[in-house]
């Protein structure tokens, strides 16, 4: 692997890798915000991640908060180009929506989550698209469910 860093006054704003064929691996970015909480910066990191051959395969937006947490939306990407999945995760879990999709495009879960433990309801859909299952959750247990 072969890597290529960018930098500005002294900062890191950039990272390209490559893979040994020389396409494009990942590319990522950095800026970063003054937090008058505790005085440094707060790094916001933009990844984007590619199959050996090309297509996308990877992107996500991780942001430094106060506390040493981290926020990141997450996003991957079958070779064809649909979406594989989408989620928010906060401190290493996840947090609000979560969504898995079929190859062909169509939804296949959807759910919201808290400190990574299912909320709410729950959804599961087979490849046409139609909902097979519904999942109602409350304090981390399922109380309902429905086919």
């Amino acid at each position: 692997m072969y890597w290529i860093d960018f930098y500005t006054a002294d900062k890191e704003m950039g990272t390209q890798e490559f893979y040994e064929n020389g396409l494009l691996e990942k590319i990522s970015s950095y800026s970063y915000e003054y937090s008058e909480h505790d005085g440094h910066d707060l790094k916001r990191t933009v990844e984007t991640e590619y199959y050996e051959d090309g297509p996308l395969k990877i992107q996500r937006v991780i942001q430094e908060l106060k506390d040493d947490i981290e926020k990141e939306n997450f996003k991957e990407y079958y070779t064809n180009g649909f979406l594989k999945i989408e989620s928010e995760i906060m401190a290493l879990n996840k947090n609000g929506v979560y969504r898995e999709y079929f190859e062909n495009g169509n939804t296949k879960y959807e759910g919201i989550f808290k400190d990574d433990k299912p909320i709410d309801k729950q959804c599961f859909y087979n490849s046409k698209g139609e909902i097979t299952k519904i999942e109602t959750w409350k304090y981390g247990k399922i109380i309902k469910t429905m086919n």
